[in-house]
């Protein structure tokens, strides 16, 4: 096996571990691998590349799960909503309420970002 070969197989043994422990410190020691070497991939542009694949595999996954739950969950805020305790029905309202902006904010920002990489597309092949 090259260096370049056992370096790959390492930064793979590390990224499960960057993704699941509190701490960098905790992640590098249950791969084996130095803390200084983990700063030094940070400038492989092949590691930052894999490690935000993973990470971003977990997160739609995640996002999955809750999406698979909104159902549920708006049904609950709505039983608060008249449930006879005027504080769990304020919060039910609240949650409601910003959860709604933040869910129109978040569209809004999807819809500018889609349009600047359709420009920035239309530019890369010109």
């Amino acid at each position: 096996m090259t260096n370049s070969e056992d370096g790959n197989a390492k930064q793979d043994k590390l990224l499960p571990f960057l993704l699941t422990e509190s701490s960098i410190e905790a992640a590098c020691k249950k791969a084996g691998v130095g803390v200084a070497t983990y700063y030094r991939w940070l400038g492989d542009e092949n590691f930052v590349k894999k490690f935000r694949e993973a990470r971003n595999f977990i997160l739609e996954n995640t996002v999955a799960r809750l999406q698979s739950l909104a159902g549920e969950a708006v049904e609950a805020l709505k039983k608060n909503l008249t449930c006879g305790i005027p504080a769990a029905e304020n919060r039910a309202a609240i949650a409601i309420l910003e959860q709604t902006i933040k869910g129109v904010e978040t569209l809004d920002i999807q819809e500018k970002l889609e349009t600047v990489q359709k420009l920035l597309e239309g530019r890369d092949t010109k």
